[in-house]
């Protein structure tokens, strides 16, 4: 009977899926009545679905109890008898709703008829076609948008301009929908932090939601992750002035609405304080101006927000040319045919009806893309929809695309909607969430009959997340490194597509009004003002249920169809009793909310197939056999160690568990792993110090879920309580488990090794287990086989053991026994039976045992103590072995405190590898030839690493010597005390290649990004011969590195070059002429005393900042540099002069010249550099002689900031000309010295001047009176003034109607008078805002 109900429901659901669907879906919008008629035939769906969930959940529910233990037969059959459970009742209540539904999908057929509605030919091909290509491009919304290049250089032109204040200026670009405001501001946001305009650039979508909260909070979130979710404004302003502190930022604020114009008044005050530096005593602190770019299509909010008439951008339409670039391109991607002559016509024209609008052109394109029929562009070109309504409305005609799409991906794009506006989707989420909804059945049916198989509907969901993807209904896609796609965004017109085509379905709002019968999706929008409320007739209907509160007090209990429960981030406690009445649950999220528990009866949730309970930092533990009957279950996500599932391979259906915690208790060792061959993505396994063996480890089976891209194979980095290096653990009575421990999460600094002469008591370990002779055959054969491992120079007696006798520290570490513990391990079998060790020594065998599966892409070791590194790591691909290529698809690579290995493994044969990351290898002393290649591997090398970009090795405390390869053959182990390089341009050469050698042609071919730090020991950077992808290097805190090898010259593509706190670094290697090299940054590099002449050929170079290098003499002259940006000299004591051709760089912008003692001369000549807008000359206590003219050429300065002369002066030089800045100049910080009697007068006409500060005038008694004519002052400070006690006249105070903020520091006499209330000046600034007065003694 049951059989016979599954059959006949499974036939209503083929016939739902009839291609009728397809031509009633098209004609929807034209006819009423079709509307209507496919309402009822989805209630009829609905219907059909749940009775086959009934089915499915009763069979599960009947294997599990009949399967139950300790529950007698004739029990479960009077349970059965006096319950709905009862198979006879239930076959009878299924019959009896199947019948109906026939009945009802009969009458609905017939109306269809009458409709006229009629099959299509071909639909399913046009499936299977749409969605089964690989996505292997991004949405070209996420692209270089097209002709755009000016509209990107006037708002960077605008931001480069930009006064400095305190009040922070505004930018807006303002647009129709789709025109692509947010695009314009991506890419103005990355030439930002190219060119290095601020120092911070920060993106905030607002929406709809215009709350401080929302703003300031995703400001500090992008700054810092780890203070998400942070509620309280105050605290986050304190926060941001943290992480702001000395930086100036710019703040995309997308897709704006507001339009109250207090809200903005009140958010520009907080804004302006955030890095307010009022109390802030740097004097070399340069205030560059913060910046807010605003994108909306709202002219009333430009108005309200801009700063000047002249910062306000409007996007124009692009014209029908470049709409048929990005239609072509769409069409024409990656797998495509080309497009016929024909066929480009009617693009052409679909092009220019597109009225100018990037998205439409984006997104109509993709659709064109997936098929060369000349009906299908031809319907699109005549569509009536292109002559509805305003020509400028987008809507309509984006629903072309939608129109054009298979049912399951309109199914699940519109159920997208559910989310938020602005929303980041996480795509595994996305795809479990339209699992959870049955949207991905549909097409299982159709790849069944096509490939014969049965596919996994986690890779339908991937295929239809791609077809949607092309389709450019998804954009912001974000990658992993192994370039899986992570979350994605969409376009706020596309989600208003998805509202209105799921309007009659979905309903996200503050459900203040009725809700329709028809909505089967509901995410509550709570404001903390109203609860919703959720009538029963629609609680009875829900299939989805979202919400921030627990809305069950105010829901029936019947929420029976309810599919998907996401109580993410809610400010709930716990979860309803009755939970596990929801029988058709498939996905259940009450990830980053307060619940302590979870319900014992969701242990009857066998439909579950996703739970999500990831920063639950209240929920301290889980029921007890509750995971034993989720049979479904397929993905589990938690990130508490303490929240490790028991007996987790009870559940061979998991396909997703990012965590598993090893501990010694049954249930939670290593071998829980073996039956969950359907694991996918990434998996960490923890605390393997409790994994026993080798033989242990190979009960995880790792190697046969070949569907795992990511492992993290991870000690712990400190363990409480283990005093020794061996606990003993009598199995018999285990009380404890891994629970018992609190483990320190952060990685420790200083990890001590282990050391093999402690490892265990051995009179305790050779008394109480060596000496169980039941366990051992006391034969010769034993002794013998034992022989090699042990010391001849110490002795045994009585048939077996000496205590005078143990193993040899030095035996060879190979495949046999490495060390004292492997012997121990080896006889465990014959030991006393009812004892178990978890040891730290067994790490090597324990890594062998866990042998990845051949398709990762990505590994991690973690804080391993073994010596030697397993051969599935280093095996050479030319080496014959069967898993000589385990690891070629790995693409990343992270060994991270293997403290005890003294070499790397080899690893320079890996075809894909593309970041390779060595960290706190404290025992590595030498990167020898190993680390390229097997040394029993024959042949010549032409490239090794051939396809890593990053390479980055950190913490290697030993490390002294680091070979290379171009400079040795591989035929033979090299001595690791023999040093390989040469130490170019410092006389020596330790070269002993010969002639005969075989050496490698190519190293690090792709190689971008070289990062060397905290290497105290090594001497040597060796370049490869040149690395000629380099892009970036950086190498700091290697106190010893005494030479960077040749072969910088060869690195064409440098960009970034970045030396920090090296001693002993005597100079850098020529760098030739670098056409890319944009950026020099050398700090704290105390010996160096010359830079390559190289520099002075780099025209492209943009920023040379050198700072604490008291050695370095000159500087080569950069009159080529004509793209130099930023010169900042610092502390640089051996500098007596100024680069030759400082004039003739016409882009400067920022000149830094401080604490350069031996500095005399300052060049006079430096009309040209009409692009400086910061100019920092202070504490150069020889520079006598300023040119009187010079302040007066920088006519474009902002900031500027002079002083700390020779104290021989009675004048403070060069000010004569500074009458010249009086419209440009925003801030003048002026440092002085004893012999100064009064500040200078020329400072009277800066009239516009905004901030004044001034620094140990300690000569100075009084300020003058014609302070009052800098009317636009709205900051002073005052720093270090010993003998200053009077302010200008309470006239001239009265003046300064600007002024916000006085700031007196350290001014003993004048802090005094100006007490409040009780000073004798405090009637001069009462009426001064914000006044600080501080004194450090």
């Amino acid at each position: 009977m049951a059989e016979a109900v599954s059959v006949a429901a499974k036939g209503i659901v083929s016939c739902l899926s009839s291609d009728v669907l397809h031509d009633a879906e098209d004609r929807q919008g034209r006819d009423r009545a079709i509307r209507r008629w496919l309402l009822k035939l989805q209630e009829v769906a609905y219907e059909a679905d749940d009775v086959l969930d009934d089915l499915v959940y009763e069979d599960l529910r009947r294997e599990i109890v009949i399967n139950k233990p300790m529950c007698s037969l004739v029990w479960k059959q009077v349970c059965n008898f006096f319950s709905l459970s009862n198979p006879v009742l239930f076959h009878f209540i299924m019959a009896n709703k199947v019948e109906e539904i026939n009945a009802s999908l009969d009458k609905i057929k017939n109306e269809g008829f009458v409709l006229g509605l009629r099959n299509r030919v071909g639909s399913v091909g046009r499936i299977t076609e749409m969605i089964s290509q690989d996505c292997n491009s991004d949405s070209i919304l996420d692209s270089e948008p097209v002709g755009r290049r000016d509209d990107v250089s006037k708002i960077i032109n605008m931001l480069s301009s930009l006064s400095n204040q305190h009040e922070i200026s505004f930018i807006s670009i303002v647009g129709m929908p789709g025109i692509g405001k947010t695009t314009l501001a991506k890419s103005v946001c990355k030439e930002v932090k190219e060119k290095k305009i601020f120092d911070v650039a920060i993106w905030v979508c607002v929406s709809d939601d215009f709350s401080h909260q929302k703003i300031l909070g995703g400001m500090l979130e992008s700054l810092d992750r780890s203070a998400g979710g942070m509620t309280n404004i105050d605290a986050i302003l304190q926060n941001l002035r943290k992480e702001l502190k000395d930086r100036s930022f710019l703040l995309i604020l997308d897709d704006v609405w507001n339009e109250d114009c207090q809200k903005w008044r009140e958010l520009k005050n907080r804004l302006s304080k955030i890095n307010d530096n009022a109390g802030e005593l740097s004097i070399q602190k340069k205030d560059k101006a913060n910046a807010i770019v605003v994108t909306t299509r709202s002219q009333n909010v430009a108005s309200i927000v801009e700063t000047s008439a002249y910062h306000r951008h409007h996007l124009e339409k692009l014209s029908n040319e470049e709409c048929w670039s990005i239609i072509k391109e769409r069409a024409c991607k990656k797998g495509r045919a080309l497009i016929s002559s024909d066929l480009e016509d009617i693009g052409r024209v679909i092009a220019e009806k597109c009225g100018g609008v990037p998205l439409l052109a984006s997104v109509l394109g993709g659709t064109l893309g997936f098929t060369r029929e000349q009906e299908k562009w031809l319907a699109m070109k005549n569509s009536d929809v292109w002559n509805l309504g305003n020509t400028d409305e987008v809507l309509p005609k984006l629903k072309l695309s939608f129109d054009n799409l298979p049912f399951c991906l309109k199914q699940c794009f519109a159920y997208c909607s559910i989310f938020p506006k602005d929303h980041v989707f996480e795509k595994d989420q996305l795809i479990q969430l339209w699992m959870a909804q049955g949207f991905l059945h549909s097409f299982e049916e159709i790849t069944w009959s096509e490939e014969g198989g049965g596919p996994e509907l986690e890779d339908i969901g991937d295929k239809i997340f791609n077809g949607l993807l092309s389709n450019s209904l998804f954009q912001d896609v974000e990658r992993d490194t192994c370039g899986n796609i992570k979350t994605c965004k969409m376009h706020d017109v596309v989600y208003d597509l998805a509202q209105f085509v799921s309007k009659s379905e979905i309903c996200a709002s503050k459900l203040t009004t009725d809700i329709s019968d028809h909505i089967r999706h509901i995410n509550v929008a709570y404001d903390e003002e109203l609860v919703p409320k959720i009538t029963e007739d629609v609680a009875k209907k829900l299939r989805s249920l979202s919400s921030k509160v627990n809305v069950f007090n105010d829901v029936s209990r019947d929420l029976e169809s309810l599919r998907v429960l996401n109580f993410g981030d809610a400010m709930i406690n716990d979860l309803p009793a009755f939970l596990g009445r929801f029988k058709r649950l498939r996905y259940l999220d009450v990830s980053g909310s307060s619940i302590t528990t979870l319900p014992q009866s969701m242990d009857r949730l066998y439909n579950l197939q996703t739970l999500r309970f990831m920063h639950c930092r209240y929920l301290k533990m889980l029921p007890k056999g509750i995971l034993g009957n989720l049979v479904s279950l397929r993905h589990i996500y938690f990130n508490d160690k303490k929240l490790m599932p028991v007996e987790i391979g009870s559940l061979p259906s998991l396909r997703t568990l990012p965590l598993f915690v090893v501990g010694v208790e049954i249930g939670f060792q290593v071998k829980e792993l073996g039956n969950l061959n359907q694991l996918r993505g990434e998996l960490r396994i923890c605390n393997l110090e409790y994994v026993k063996d080798r033989e242990d480890a190979r009960g995880a089976k790792l190697e046969e879920k070949t569907n795992i891209y990511k492992l993290i194979y991870e000690w712990s980095s400190e363990r409480e309580g283990f005093d020794n290096d061996e606990e003993e653990v009598n199995i018999s009575d285990v009380q404890w488990s891994y629970k018992s421990f609190n483990y320190d999460e952060e990685m420790l600094d200083d990890l001590q090794s282990y050391s093999s002469d402690h490892s265990f008591s051995q009179d305790e370990m050779l008394d109480d287990d060596l000496d169980e002779t039941e366990g051992l055959n006391h034969d010769e054969d034993l002794l013998v086989s034992l022989e090699p491992h042990l010391n001849p120079k110490r002795s045994y007696v009585s048939g077996f053991f000496s205590r005078d006798k143990v193993l040899d520290d030095d035996l060879d570490e190979s495949e046999g026994f490495n060390h004292d513990e492997d012997l121990l391990v080896s006889l465990r079998p014959h030991s006393n039976p009812k004892r178990s060790y978890v040891s730290k020594f067994n790490h090597d065998e324990v890594l062998k045992g866990l042998k990845p599966p051949p398709n990762l892409k990505s590994l991690s070791i973690r804080n391993s103590r073994g010596k030697n590194f397993p051969s599935w790591v280093w095996r050479s691909i030319n080496s014959g072995c069967s898993d000589s290529s385990l690891l070629n698809n790995l693409v990343e690579l992270n060994l991270f405190n293997c403290m005890n290995c003294k070499s790397l493994p080899t690893l320079g044969k890996l075809p894909n590898l593309k970041i390779l990351e060595i960290k706190r290898m404290k025992n590595v002393r030498c990167i020898g030839s190993e680390f390229y290649c097997d040394h029993s591997d024959a042949g010549v090398y032409e490239v090794l690493f051939p396809a890593l970009k990053e390479l980055t090795i950190e913490d290697m405390e030993a490390l002294e010597k680091w070979m290379d390869p171009t400079f040795f053959s591989f035929g033979e182990r090299m001595d690791p005390t023999f040093e390989i390089v040469t130490l170019h341009g410092m006389g020596t050469s330790d070269q002993k290649v010969k002639p005969t050698d075989r050496l490698v042609d190519v190293v690090f071919p792709c190689l971008e990004e070289l990062t060397i730090g905290c290497c105290p020991e090594l001497r040597i950077v060796p370049m490869m011969g040149g690395l000629p992808s380099l892009q970036t290097l950086k190498i700091y805190s290697c106190k010893e590195l005494r030479c960077i090898a040749d072969g910088l010259s060869a690195s064409t593509r440098l960009r970034k070059i970045n030396i920090q706190v090296c001693h002993n670094l005597g100079s850098i290697p020529d760098i030739g002429r670098l056409p890319f090299l944009k950026e020099i940054k050398l700090e704290k590099c105390r010996g160096l005393s010359s830079l390559p002449m190289g520099i002075s050929y780099c025209t492209s170079l943009e920023n040379l900042s050198i700072h604490d290098c008291p050695c370095l003499t000159c500087i080569p002259n950069i009159i080529a540099l004509s793209s130099l940006r930023i010169l900042i000299l610092n502390k640089c004591e051996g500098l007596r002069q100024l680069p030759r051709g400082l004039e003739f760089c016409s882009s400067l912008e920022q000149l830094d010249i401080v604490a350069n003692f031996n500095l005399e001369v300052f060049p006079g000549d430096l009309r040209q550099l009409c692009s400086l807008r910061f100019l920092n000359i202070t504490i150069c206590p020889n520079l006598k002689t300023f040119p009187k003219e010079c302040l007066g050429c920088f006519s474009s300065s902002k900031v500027l900031t002079m002083g700390g002369f020779s104290e021989k002066l009675h004048r403070f030089p060069g000010l004569s000309s500074i009458h010249h800045l009086h419209a440009s100049l925003d801030c003048l910080l002026l440092l002085g010295w004893k012999r100064l009697k009064h500040l200078p007068d020329q400072l009277q006409h800066l009239t516009a001047l905004k901030r004044l500060e001034i620094w140990s005038f300690d000569g100075v008694v009084a300020l003058p009176d014609w302070l009052g004519n800098m009317s636009s002052l709205q900051s002073l400070k005052i720093h270090q003034c010993e003998k200053l006690m009077l302010l200008p006249s309470t006239q001239a105070m009265q003046q300064l109607t600007q002024l916000k903020r006085l700031f007196i520091h350290n001014c003993p006499k004048l802090s005094r008078r100006c007490a409040k209330e009780t000073g004798a000046e405090w009637s001069k600034i009462s009426d001064i805002s914000e006044v600080i007065i501080k004194n450090d003694n």
